[in-house]
């Protein structure tokens, strides 16, 4: 994980392969979409992450009381390779206004021990233990509760809601961080299309979620929304789809374009590994409402 020194823009040339390892992915944010309200996404955490000197910033989800997952590129040193201390990691939670959140320490944190920094990163998610959180098992109207993973089939065309904590301009603009829990429309891309950012892809039910911003313009995650929930609408409410992972755009450097696009972490594709972490067994991951 590299250093945040000021909110970078990415270079034109090396618009293709923006990734989320680096110092300008750890600042994603959402641009466009709308505000979610007090309790609008109770799951929803926000990981501040003290590292010499700095502050950094990612999201995550809560899985149960004292389990948080997120991206692994946000829990890695510089070189991507080593996690770093548990100290290191603050969890706000409990309320989309960051002002307003509980905090707890965290305790334990394990990166997936495939994951691979690269051009379009490997295995991207981690988990994060903390103390006993004050959750709430009623699934809506609550401060704090953990949710579920989708495990069902996301086909192409098909509209998720990603978030996460920040600018609300394309420039990147440090001056417009918001303390507000945003969201966006996102849909999921055609393969032809999305093979053009992550030639191995053949759809969304395998490892990344591809999402496209022709389909919805002007909506997209952007520069600290890193780890943060990307969710599905499901029987009784709405489930863990994916993470905010990586993203770029063909030509523009500006977030939002419609040349743009992003990759998210599909989750249920890592539910040996959840379950090995959480002790939860598959069943309670990807339980109901």
């Amino acid at each position: 994980m590299n250093l945040i020194t000021s909110f970078l823009t990415l270079s034109l040339t090396a618009a293709l392969t923006a990734s989320a390892a680096p110092t300008a992915d750890l600042t994603k944010r959402i641009i466009g979409g709308y505000l979610l309200g007090s309790h609008g996404a109770p799951y929803a955490v926000k990981i501040s992450i003290s590292l010499n000197g700095q502050d950094l910033s990612c999201g995550g989800s809560i899985l149960s009381k004292t389990h948080i997952i997120t991206a692994a590129h946000c829990v890695v040193d510089d070189a991507g390779t080593s996690v770093l201390p548990p100290q290191h990691f603050t969890i706000g939670y409990g309320d989309s206004s960051i002002p307003k959140q509980k905090t707890v320490k965290a305790t334990k944190v394990t990166m997936h021990p495939g994951y691979r920094q690269q051009k379009v990163n490997a295995n991207d998610l981690a988990i994060i233990e903390v103390p006993e959180m004050q959750l709430l098992e009623q699934p809506k109207n609550s401060a704090a509760r953990a949710i579920s993973i989708f495990n069902g089939s996301i086909d192409e065309g098909q509209m998720l809601v990603a978030m996460g904590w920040g600018s609300t301009k394309t420039d990147n603009d440090p001056e417009s961080l918001s303390d507000e829990l945003k969201a966006a429309l996102v849909h999921v891309g055609d393969q032809k299309s999305c093979k053009k950012f992550y030639p191995d892809y053949i759809s969304s039910n395998g490892s990344k979620v591809c999402a496209l911003n022709k389909y919805s313009p002007g909506n997209s995650t952007c520069k600290g929304d890193s780890g943060s929930a990307v969710v599905i609408k499901g029987k009784g409410g709405y489930y863990l789809a994916g993470l905010v992972s990586q993203g770029g755009r063909a030509v523009n450097s500006n977030c939002g374009t419609a040349d743009g696009y992003s990759l998210f972490t599909r989750i249920s594709h890592h539910l040996d590994f959840i379950s090995s972490v959480t002790g939860l067994d598959n069943s309670t991951l990807t339980k109901q409402y």
